[in-house]
């Protein structure tokens, strides 16, 4: 007995074992897509053995987000034919092409990628290079761009070298160390397009062996003035330059010397550069000179530096283009007199190219410092030389790099640096620049000489230039000081920090940027994004480096409120990616990555950087028309649009396709769907049976889903077939029924086509009606559903639905329209499968009727065709300009006329009020109209009463008495009454206030609105269609006038006083 139990039990064990085996195999099954992912290259020749390597992303947390990942290499893999699906190495993972295996002539659209978790396939195109562009960079560097005949950027594996030849250099670019493309003259070309460029920049002029203390002047004798306190003297040809310019030399250096120099300036010691201890400028009008403002000549003996200015001639006599109020000439004044304030209180330099930066960094920052000081006008400021100070900031944000310490790839980068002394002067004030000039020696290096001043503020250069890192990526909301009336012109021009990705205008397309580079100490580079990047977009930046001990990596965001924060991304290895997860966010308006090297002394930082931008989701707006093709690029890519309604309605989403310049009928894969915010399936479209659970949609080019407003949906759209276009659209349903007065339609021999469609039914009066759809050319198989819905307040109600079959030859129902706001009505087929014609009608149904009589008697309310036109009671005329009430007969069904709905069967002749109040329009001949009452709490039971309108032959003038804030509804009075104590019914107001315009007993109409108004002078007051009148800035007396629209022998008018 025991045995039998243990072999029963053994065998309830292992079927167990086989149910959760089973079912772990099942799941296993259906988690395949997690596991494995599918590596697409498409190409137009076979693939054959290109390498991938693969890396193992591990996500590095802080406070439950993932704020970077460890890139590790797991494995390199081969690829033998166009597809392969493999295991994916992790959740996350980064893949890189090795470009080196691609076929001569073949580029891949990208180099490498970062794969998030949700990603289950990746795919690439490699198409033929059709165009080699060399660009040269610096240093003797050309970098190269290889784009597809469509104009697409190729990722290749090249090498350049410059050959020299008799006029220049020869450019050799080898791909794939095979083949060689050779482009003449390369060099020469680079070397007149820079030459060109130069000649709007600012030049310096120098030469560190001049050994006389002027220069070689091109006029003798020299004449010169010397001002009245002996510190200057200037030197001046007498028969080509006017004394009064002199004089302006002379004020000009005098008031700089006092900003800089006295005691109740900045206290520098005063420069000076001959034996008497006076300052030297020379006046000089050379042609080599023409681009020059200004420059200063310097020479040292054993123990003094001496310089001089040699100031242009051409910024006195207006050729250089000078402004009226000598605003260039004042700013070379105080730019050339700096360097000698530099020179004068340093003790020399230790090395001729950190001279050079640090002087004319230093003196533009003074230079124009001074004139922000004494606020120069900024009226012909394109014109100033300043500007050209500022054309250096576009050029230093136009960089690959931010470098502190090799300005001799760029001569021209010194003069944007001034940005470094601004920052310093902002942050400690100008006794930090007094304390570094204080502290250089020739003994010393120029940084050792910043650390030492800087020690005195708690900082050092390290962090100085971090900081200014930071502070800089931010140029448009930092740099104001030296701006104050120039912030429009500083955002025109000076405004385009380095490298703002907008993916779809600088690439071509979405998806990828690579770049490498070296960071030599004290320098930086940024990679700068904006909204349109940071909410449409998820950003990978995949880096890899040699030396992560002198890397800084910060992460600076501005929000929507404009508040910046920055935050320092840890350094994990020598290969990680820092993801920006802003996709669907509108809380980043700016983003910027800063990569810097900080570190004194501090060995290069070789850089790669890989930017993969997460491009499959885009957005749409209503009415807006997409080509998808530009954003899937290659077949099998899958793009996602993001759409967010303005109000709750159906809406159909378009997919038209394009091919040889005509709309393709051509079978093909694919699939749209329509997803919610959590990217469930709503509804979908499947081309050629893509996906078997949805609708096959063959020549079928839309899809209706019914959406809620100010929730988010996507657009899912995959193509494969060839187009040259693939139109993309959404729209609310626009066809509509628009119900006659009748309140009967017929529509005959409606083909529906392979689509969805609906109807809106519109202009429809509240009622029962009969739809009736007759059927015709049905196939055998269908699954096209007829539905009848309405959308009242947001809520989408199915009232009726059938699947039609091939027996179906009609199909009736009975269903109200309610016109009230927010009721919506639609009618019409989804899930259309196959050509379908049918038959539609539509017509009220009406069970019982009731007795309408107008103005009843004199014991209730009646309209101005009996008060004032003297009108039967009960009668079927009116006149035109005047009203009626409509009555119930006896009361049945009820006597309240709010319980009807009211309706003007011709609303050109007469209108009809919610409360049953007949106004009949004007008309030149005797007409008829109907009203319609349509009983609301059984709609079967409606009548219909027909009125005479009869022209008003009366021309005698009817005047219309006013008076002034006595309405009874709404608001009762205007501002004189409520916050100026005014009296009702008066005809004051004093300015700036307003009165409301009341009827007396005599108007045909209760409704301001039904008499046009106007001012005889609105500079006094004027009067709005509502009858608001509003007394100006004038006093003075007006006239109000208002004439009836539908009878303009009413006339109204009321004198107002304004004071």
């Amino acid at each position: 007995m025991k045995i039998v139990k243990k072999i029963v039990i053994v065998i309830l064990l292992n079927l167990v074992s086989f149910y959760y085996i089973s079912n772990a195999k099942k799941i296993a099954a259906e988690q395949t897509n997690d596991e494995f992912i599918e590596i697409s290259i498409y190409s137009e020749i076979d693939i054959f053995n290109v390498g991938l390597e693969l890396y193992q992303a591990i996500p590095n947390v802080e406070d439950g987000k993932i704020v970077s990942f460890k890139d590790n290499f797991y494995e390199k893999i081969n690829l033998d034919k166009n597809t392969i699906t493999i295991k994916r190495p992790s959740e996350y993972f980064y893949l890189k092409i090795d470009l080196s295996t691609l076929p001569i002539e073949y580029g891949l659209d990208k180099r490498s990628y970062f794969i998030d978790k949700t990603k289950d396939k990746i795919e690439l195109q490699m198409l033929e290079i059709d165009e080699i562009i060399p660009e040269y960079i610096e240093n003797n560097e050309v970098e190269v761009l290889f784009k597809s005949v469509d104009d697409r950027q190729l990722f290749v594996e090249y090498e350049t070298e410059l050959l020299k030849n008799n006029s220049g250099f020869d450019l050799v670019v080898t791909i794939n160390n095979s083949q060689d493309y050779i482009f003449n003259d390369f060099i020469t070309n680079i070397n007149v397009d820079e030459e060109n460029i130069n000649d709007n920049l600012i030049n310096y002029y120098s030469n560190s062996n001049y050994s006389i203390l002027a220069p070689e002047l091109s006029y003798m004798p020299v004449t010169y003035e010397v001002s009245n306190n002996g510190l200057f003297k200037v030197y001046y040809d007498p028969f080509t330059m006017e004394k009064n310019n002199v004089q302006k030399v002379i004020d000009g250096i005098l008031a700089i010397n006092e900003s800089f120099c006295s005691t109740d300036g900045f206290g520098f010691l005063q420069p000076k550069s001959n034996d008497d201890n006076e300052y030297n400028i020379y006046l000089e009008h050379k042609e080599y000179m023409n681009n020059i403002y200004g420059c200063t000549y310097f020479n040292i003996d054993n123990t003094q530096v001496y310089s001089n200015i040699v100031l242009n001639y051409g910024l006195l006599d207006k050729t250089l283009g000078a402004s009226t109020d000598d605003d260039s000439f004042l700013l070379t004044l105080s730019h050339e007199y700096f360097h000698a304030i530099i020179d004068e209180n340093s003790n020399g330099f230790n090395d001729s190219l950190d001279r050079t930066i640090f002087h004319e960094s230093f003196a533009s920052f003074a230079g124009l410092y001074y004139m922000n000081e004494i606020s120069l006008n900024n009226s012909d400021i394109d014109r100033h030389t300043w500007h050209n100070y500022l054309a250096k900031v576009e050029l230093f944000h136009q960089t690959t790099q931010y470098s502190l310490n090799d300005m001799s790839i760029d001569d021209y980068r010194k003069y944007a640096l001034f940005l470094l002394p601004l920052y310093i002067y902002q942050k400690y004030g100008i006794s930090a620049i007094k304390d570094i000039i204080n502290e250089i020696d020739y003994t010393i290096s120029i940084l050792d000489a910043f650390n030492m001043a800087l020690d005195k503020y708690g900082t050092d250069m390290d962090n100085l230039y971090l900081d200014f890192s930071i502070y800089n990526s931010f140029l448009q909301d930092k740099y104001d000081l030296l701006l104050d009336g120039y912030k429009d012109y500083w955002e025109r021009e000076a405004n385009i920090p380095a490298y703002s990705y907008e993916p779809y205008s600088f690439f071509q397309r979405p998806g990828h940027y690579y770049k490498e580079l070296s960071l030599p100490f004290y320098s930086s580079t940024y990679r700068h994004f904006y909204n349109s990047d940071c909410s449409k977009y998820n950003v990978y930046i995949t880096i890899e480096f040699d030396n992560s001990s002198d890397l800084e990596i910060i992460q600076v965001l501005k929000n929507i409120d404009n508040e910046i924060s920055n935050k320092s991304i840890s350094i994990v290895g020598n290969m990680m990616t820092i993801p920006y997860y802003g996709f669907g966010s509108n809380e980043c308006k700016e983003l910027v990555f800063l990569f810097a090297n900080c570190k004194e002394d501090g060995e290069d930082v070789n850089l790669k950087m890989d930017i993969t931008f997460d491009h499959s989701t885009l957005s749409i707006e209503e009415g807006e028309i997409i080509d998808a093709k530009e954003h899937l690029h290659e077949p099998y890519n899958e793009c996602l649009y993001e759409f967010i309604p303005n109000e709750n309605n159906f809406y159909e989403f378009q997919l038209n396709i394009i091919y040889n310049n005509i709309q393709s009928n051509t079978p093909s894969q694919g699939i749209i769907k329509i997803l919610d915010e959590n990217k469930n399936v709503i509804n979908k479209l499947s081309i050629d049976n893509f996906s078997t659970p949805a609708r096959n949609g063959i020549y079928s080019n839309n899809v209706i889903a019914q959406l809620e407003i100010g929730k988010k949906y996507f657009i899912d759209v995959r193509y494969t077939h060839v187009c040259d276009n693939l139109y993309v659209s959404v729209n609310k349903i626009e066809n509509e029924i628009s119900m006659p007065v009748s309140d009967e339609i017929t529509l005959s021999n409606i083909y529906s086509g392979k689509s969805d469609f609906l109807y809106e039914i519109t202009d429809f009066k509240t009622g029962r009606y009969k739809y009736q759809v007759n059927f015709s050319d049905l196939k055998a198989v269908t699954d096209v559903i007829f539905i009848f819905a309405s959308i009242y307040k947001g809520e989408l109600t199915i009232l009726e639905s059938k699947n039609i079959n091939i027996n179906d030859t009609e199909f009736i129902f009975e269903r109200p329209l309610v016109r009230e706001y927010g009721h919506r009505y639609y009618i019409g087929f989804v899930s259309n499968r196959y050509d379908t014609k049918f038959d539609l009608s539509i017509s009220r149904i009406i069970k019982s009727t009731f007795n309408l009589v107008t103005d009843l008697n004199q014991n209730v309310n009646v309209g101005t065709e009996v008060t004032m036109n003297r009108g039967d009671y009960q009668g079927t005329t009116i006149t035109e300009g005047y009203t009626r009430l409509m009555y119930i007969k006896n009361g049945i069904p009820s006597n309240s006329r709010l319980d009807y709905y009211w309706y003007s069967l011709d609303e050109t002749k007469a209108r009809v009020s919610n409360y049953g109040t007949v106004t009949a329009l004007e008309t030149d001949e005797i007409v008829q109209v109907k009203i319609m009452a349509v009983y609301r709490y059984e709609i079967t039971k409606v009548s219909i009463f027909e009125l005479t309108i009869l022209p008003d032959e009366s021309n005698e003038t009817k005047i219309v008495s006013l008076t002034t804030d006595k309405r009874v509804s709404g608001t009762p009075y205007g501002t004189e009454v409520s916050e100026n104590n005014g009296e009702i019914g008066d005809v004051l107001i004093h300015k700036g206030y307003t009165r409301l315009i009341c009827f007396e007993a005599n108007s045909p109409t209760d409704s301001i609105q039904d008499f046009v108004w106007t001012s005889s002078d609105e500079e006094i007051a004027t009067v709005s269609a509502y009858g608001t009148i509003t007394a100006r800035n004038k006093s003075g007396v007006v006239t109000i006038t208002g004439v009836y629209k539908y009878n303009n022998t009413f006339i109204a008018t009321i004198i107002i006083y304004v004071v």
